[in-house]
């Protein structure tokens, strides 16, 4: 597993310029968010999201686009599988960003839908994860107001989170 360069933003070190350059982007648009807000306890291991956006009720992993950064199964937990654990945990949707803020995949686990099937990815078992057949692309308007993800080929709109009228908390057994 390739450790990221730390890295400063903001007054906050970051465990690697890939998460420096989200929390820029999320600065940018005007998006308030908090890194590593909470260890949670997902039963045979403790998982601490990158972001936390409690405007939009959304936890984030950022994780390289490349494929060669990718965990090995016997050593650790595919990422997905955490996105995964974590949104039953805490009962939020969570993207799984993948690359950087101008060149990036998403996925979507959220605990609202029945019968594990997660907004552009289907979980058959934990550890069997089914490609979704479109990537996602996360966009911001600029206001705070609005994360929209679209299409990244055709990028037509797909979903929209809207900013809440009171923050949320990120209220987890740790």
């Amino acid at each position: 597993m390739n450790k990221g360069i730390d890295t400063e933003y903001g007054g906050i070190m970051y465990r690697s310029r890939l998460e420096a350059s989200w929390a820029l982007f999320f600065d940018t648009n005007r998006i308030r968010h908090k890194y590593e807000p909470k260890r949670i306890d997902l039963g045979i291991y403790r998982y601490t999201p990158d972001f936390w956006l409690p405007e939009f009720g959304l936890l984030v992993e950022i994780k390289p686009k490349d494929s060669k950064n990718r965990q090995n199964k016997q050593k650790a937990e595919l990422p997905e599988d955490k996105c995964y654990r974590t949104a039953l945990q805490t009962k939020y949707p969570m993207l799984l960003i993948q690359g950087k803020p101008h060149d990036h995949l998403v996925d979507i686990f959220n605990p609202a839908t029945s019968r594990r099937t997660f907004t552009h990815r289907t979980v058959v078992r934990e550890c069997e994860i089914k490609p979704c057949k479109a990537s996602q692309m996360l966009q911001a308007d600029g206001s705070g107001k609005v994360i929209i993800l679209t299409d990244s080929v055709t990028n037509v709109e797909s979903l929209r989170f809207t900013k809440q009228q009171k923050p949320l908390s990120l209220d987890v057994e740790i």
